[in-house]
């Protein structure tokens, strides 16, 4: 049977400060502060925190590497990322780091303080309507989750290609997985991305479904008439080749919803 997915339901507002209180009972024990939870991780001995921060170091050049805050080694852009994907390690032993994070705190660095990038990315991570730690978690399953999903709404809206690579055995993991896992932070023109952002940061994943299908039907023609090894170099070569405008456009009039997923959770 069914069940509803940890990955959206009830869009409320923006990622903001959590209220202290709630009507039915007491305070709520505060979240520990970002300071807190980057002096355990700088201090922590155990193996596991010793390989997570091993595996950060060795990522932070492969984030944004051509933008001005990140591309210079040691620089403050850099040790910003750092500390933040620290901190979130040492606040979530579950998933402790995963690549594909760092785009995430990359974007929120561009527009805010570690410390404030450090409070939205908890609660990107942890909260509704985003989920994000499921992405991560050992077993990926938010990933699995969002990428059937995809797969599903791909039969549904655009039939002829989903069949076509059906028939090339070409499944959404080869070819959307990071476009999913980074909410295309990865490597999408920037003005894709913030549009993306701005619609995502409200409501939730329908926004980033509504874009992936949004390419597929825009670029719809051109797979059809491709095989598999070339389909796959195709798909490399659509990030940069995108219009923000028409994508956002043509993405807007797709007919997906928090519903329509909450229907397609298994």
């Amino acid at each position: 049977p069914s069940r509803p997915s940890k990955l959206g339901r009830q869009p409320n507002a923006l990622p903001a400060a959590s209220t202290a209180t709630t009507p039915a009972g007491p305070a709520k024990k505060p979240p520990e502060a970002f300071e807190v939870l980057l002096s355990r991780a700088n201090k922590a001995t155990d193996l596991e925190m010793d390989k997570i921060r091993e595996c950060i170091s060795r990522d932070i050049g492969r984030t944004f590497p051509r933008h001005i805050i990140f591309h210079k080694s040691g620089g403050i852009g850099q040790r910003a990322l750092t500390n933040v994907l620290r901190a979130y390690a040492a606040l979530d032993a579950e998933v402790g780091y995963c690549q594909g994070m760092g785009f995430i705190v990359g974007l929120l660095l561009g527009y805010m303080p570690e410390a404030k990038a450090f409070d939205i990315f908890r609660k990107l991570m942890l909260e509704r309507p985003w989920h994000m730690a499921e992405l991560y978690k050992p077993g990926m399953p938010g990933s699995q989750l969002v990428l059937a999903q995809f797969g599903e709404l791909l039969k549904r809206l655009v039939p002829k290609v989903a069949k076509h690579l059906d028939e090339e055995m070409i499944v959404p993991s080869m070819y959307a997985t990071q476009w999913f896992i980074t909410v295309f932070t990865y490597n999408f023109p920037f003005d894709v991305v913030v549009r993306v952002w701005d619609i995502f940061l409200l409501s939730g994943w329908a926004i980033v479904h509504q874009v992936a299908i949004a390419i597929m039907k825009k670029n719809s023609k051109e797979i059809l008439g491709k095989k598999f090894e070339h389909i796959l170099e195709f798909f490399r070569g659509i990030p940069p080749s995108l219009n923000p405008q028409e994508i956002m456009d043509l993405a807007l009039t797709i007919p997906i919803t928090q519903k329509t997923l909450d229907g397609l959770a298994v």
